[in-house]
């Protein structure tokens, strides 16, 4: 049976969404290693008020339905799973930068048992995302009966406050799960609408929302004035938009199939990516710094530390691993490697 062109705007939405989060994270380690140029920095400048809001939306999206379960098939199916992901790939992640190689943008990682205390309650890790899902499903569930017009609100004005600055956290963990609510809670409401929209008039919704994102962009880089917060607010909207109409474009042609495979992997992904990212840059940094090395590397590590994530999984699986990347106590497999984690 066909998957409909629906189905793969979603795939293919989840796909965009995490090269983005890998385009970063490879960023992050090349510039530890002095190899990103200033194209690049600019690049990251450009992507990273979109750099998580899509996923967030994403998730809500797909989260909607599971907030009508119980309170124990929501725990059992949706939350359960993302804390047993967060633990496993905790261990993973400790074993492997405390004992195999440092983590040269989380040194304390795999340097203190304290951390699988920690991993609860403020999470310092890449992983800290399965732990912000976990919290707002929970939230979600428990403002179902208020008003959409007040959960936005509130959400909103969370995220204003702290993109703007005007509450400060030490680390990420508590920063990020206020200030990304909002694009949940948008993607538990009206994510399916957003999606139709950018998909029923996918050229205009990417031209629109591109023109905006990238004017907010370039007013902000001049350094005109927009409040912060309101600015990455905008930004982050607009970068939803455009996202999911070039998802819907893309999925028209012949690249639906491979991109939408990677959607439909996300977790893999998510949860892997950094340590092949870590190992390829420390390569990548012994090799003479060359122009080639300098703008390929970035390119080429994205692609190899996504490819071998991929590769990880399958191995994994075909070696009776598959517990790795799928919760074990469920009678199916984790909902669907899908999206952000979801």
């Amino acid at each position: 049976m066909q998957v409909k062109s629906r189905d793969y705007q979603l795939d293919i939405w989840r796909a965009i969404a995490i090269i983005a989060v890998v385009f970063y994270h490879s960023f992050l380690f090349l510039e530890y290693y002095s190899l990103v140029p200033e194209t690049y920095v600019l690049l990251n400048k450009a992507l990273f008020p979109v750099l998580l809001p899509p996923f967030f939306a994403l998730s809500g999206m797909l989260h909607a339905k599971s907030l009508q379960l119980s309170w124990r098939d929501l725990f059992r199916q949706r939350i359960a799973p993302l804390l047993y992901l967060m633990a496993i790939w905790t261990v993973i992640r400790w074993v492997y930068f405390g004992y195999v190689q440092d983590n040269v943008r989380t040194p304390e990682e795999g340097k203190d048992l304290m951390q699988f205390v920690w991993m609860w309650v403020k999470p310092n890790t890449g992983l800290w995302f399965l732990w912000v899902l976990a919290i707002y499903l929970v939230v979600a569930k428990l403002v179902l009966s208020v008003p959409k017009v007040i959960v936005l609100t509130v959400a909103a004005a969370l995220t204003l406050i702290v993109f703007g600055s005007w509450l400060v956290f030490d680390g990420i963990a508590y920063r990020n799960l206020l200030q990304y609510f909002t694009f949940y809670m948008a993607g538990v409401y009206y994510g399916r609408a957003m999606a139709q929209a950018a998909s029923s008039k996918s050229v205009t919704v990417f031209l629109i929302a591109f023109a905006a994102y990238s004017v907010l962009f370039i007013t902000r880089h001049l350094g005109l004035h927009l409040e912060a917060g309101l600015w990455r607010l905008l930004m982050a909207f607009t970068g939803i938009m455009w996202m999911a109409a070039l998802a819907s474009l893309i999925a028209k042609t012949f690249l639906k199939e491979p991109v939408g495979f990677l959607g439909r992997n996300t977790i893999s992904v998510y949860v892997t990516h950094v340590i092949p990212i870590a190992i390829f840059s420390l390569l990548f940094a012994a090799l003479p710094k060359t122009a080639l090395i300098v703008y390929l590397g970035l390119p080429a590590l994205i692609v190899l530390s996504t490819l071998s994530s991929l590769a990880i999984q399958k191995v994994a699986e075909v070696a009776g691993a598959g517990f790795l990347y799928h919760y074990p106590f469920s009678q199916k497999k984790m909902p669907g490697n899908k999206p952000a984690a979801a």
